[in-house]
């Protein structure tokens, strides 16, 4: 779509987190014109380009869903500018998305949401920090600039919490469909889904020299799975491990084209949440959409997480056996289950995109890898499967016995029945995070490292913790909410009079005052 002025959704993560906001305005500047864009200037002696950040991204944050809005002296597509930006982005900066806006338009923000991955043994102690913090009818914070002054930041906290990821589970001993056939001698490579190509072949007859389709019937039909054929006699053997769904799984014909029409008609939500996960966008995690895996049909599937993403709407409430069954297939593949609601993708998308990375990555994910790496040699050749995976499972594996030797899975349940969701065995990473979901008006915020300090989760920065920055919701982008009530605060918050020995090490610039903390056991910060 043309048009002169734009308003751009992008990503700062990684190495960039480090980066200062007016170092990012130089870096900005330098893209726009190596790009070739023609952008506005401001006027004065020190002419710059004429972009408006939405809010800017404390230092050391990651910024998920940010906002900057670009004037162009000339009208161009929007693609056009989006790839322009993408092609100079230093790593760790991606545009996700660039839309026309009137030159009058002005993003002011509504809404921001923070969130930091919380440790197993933190986070109950946080969880009633925040109930807390929550109950209290005001909180006062101590505050420097632009003068020295007490203020209640309680009405812009719109939620603080800990919430944690739904985990599904299942019993183990469950059947599934005989693997493979064997490639004769280099390790248990299967076959690709019936009509789609192998990713790393350059045509169809590629992919079928590489990954032979599996033995069929007489005349060509299908294989009868009571009676199969010699060749897959041998490795009929349960596959009760998250390999072999990518490569190595052979998949019934009409549930093939059940999954290409799913993926021609994806919902609306499903729609929005592709589009954020599609290309490897999420932090280098590959998703794959419509997954079949044994018989069932998933959303999304990250294989190098094990982790299945199902985007759940009302269809589902008169579901819930088939959607047991499912899940108790998905768990003897050691899958993690994670449920998120149409809702929560269409009005909190950042916080249900924060939600999926800290699950790949405390499931052990490693970002960029979009298919397994090769089966343990037989002979020289293939690559050995990796050994830090924490649900530990050898992909490709010549036996299922080798594979739990050399990869056991994590313990299930006594007698391999149902695992707690509430107290998880040990192979199963929490999944836990500090959701601070903050009001912004044109007269002040809530700042997170102050809240931070408020629930006594400020050490978790220095140990290595990263916050990121998930939402920043735009007043003219905000639909109606649900709940009237349910809106930022009007008018500015109340304050009070510095505390008079605060206000002295302020002007003082002593080091106590920088520190933030107004006296020892005292709840306020700055």
């Amino acid at each position: 779509m043309l048009g002169d002025k734009f308003r751009l959704r992008f990503e700062k993560a990684g190495v960039l987190r480090l980066l200062s906001h007016h170092d990012l305005m130089r870096v900005l500047e330098r893209m726009l014109r190596r790009a070739g864009l023609p952008f506005k200037s401001t006027a004065g002696f020190h002419p710059g380009p004429r972009v408006v950040f939405a809010q800017s991204l404390p230092l050391g944050v990651v910024g998920r869903d940010e906002v900057v809005e670009l004037e162009l002296t000339e009208p161009r597509d929007s693609d056009d500018v989006l790839r322009g930006l993408n092609e100079q982005a230093p790593d760790g900066l991606r545009f996700t998305r660039a839309t026309v806006v009137p030159m009058k338009t002005t993003a002011m923000p509504r809404r921001i949401v923070y969130t930091l991955p919380l440790p197993a043994d933190r986070t109950d102690e946080v969880g009633e920090a925040c109930e807390r913090l929550t109950a209290q009818a005001v909180v006062w914070v101590e505050r420097v600039r632009p003068s020295p002054k007490g203020l209640n930041i309680r009405p812009y906290l719109r939620r603080v919490l800990v919430e944690t990821a739904r985990v599904t589970d299942g019993c183990a001993g469950q059947p599934n469909p005989p693997g493979p056939p064997s490639l004769g001698g280099k390790g248990g490579d299967g076959q690709t889904l019936p009509g789609a190509a192998s990713a790393s072949a350059t045509s169809q007859e590629a992919s079928q020299r590489e990954h032979p389709s599996p033995p069929r019937g007489g005349a060509g039909g299908e294989v009868d799975h009571n009676n199969p054929p010699s060749s897959q006699s041998d490795h009929s053997a349960p596959v009760t491990t998250a390999r072999n769904i990518v490569r190595g799984q052979w998949v019934e014909e009409d549930k093939a084209i059940r999954a290409r029409e799913l993926r021609r008609a994806m919902t609306p939500a499903e729609q929005t949440l592709w589009e954020r996960l599609r290309s490897n966008q999420l932090d280098g995690f590959h998703f794959r959409r419509q997954q079949v895996i044994d018989g069932f049909i998933a959303d999304f599937y990250c294989h190098a997480a094990a982790l299945v993403v199902e985007v759940d709407g009302t269809s589902h409430d008169d579901r819930a056996g088939y959607d047991a069954d499912r899940d108790r297939i998905f768990a003897d593949r050691e899958l993690f289950v994670l449920r998120v609601g149409n809702d929560e993708v269409i009005g909190d998308l950042g916080r249900v995109l924060g939600l999926i990375e800290s699950t790949c990555r405390q499931r052990g994910g490693r970002a960029g890898q979009p298919t397994p790496p090769g089966p343990p040699s037989l002979g020289g050749k293939g690559g050995d499967a990796p050994t830090d995976w924490p649900r530990g499972v050898s992909t490709l594996a010549v036996s299922r016995e080798a594979a739990e030797i050399e990869h056991p899975s994590p313990p299930r349940g006594e007698a391999g029945g149902e695992v707690d969701p509430a107290n998880p065995p040990s192979g199963y990473p929490p999944v836990a995070t500090l959701t601070l979901d903050l009001w912004v008006t044109s007269t002040g915020t809530a700042r997170a490292d102050e809240l931070l300090r408020l629930l006594g989760a400020d050490d978790l920065l220095d140990a290595g913790s990263v916050l990121e920055r998930t939402l920043v919701e735009l007043r003219d982008e905000a639909g109606a909410p649900a709940d009237p009530t349910d809106t930022p605060p009007d008018g500015p918050a109340d304050t009070r009079p510095a505390d008079p020995a605060y206000a002295a090490r302020a002007a003082l610039d002593q080091p106590a005052a920088a520190s933030g903390v107004s006296a020892p056991g005292d709840l306020s910060v700055e």
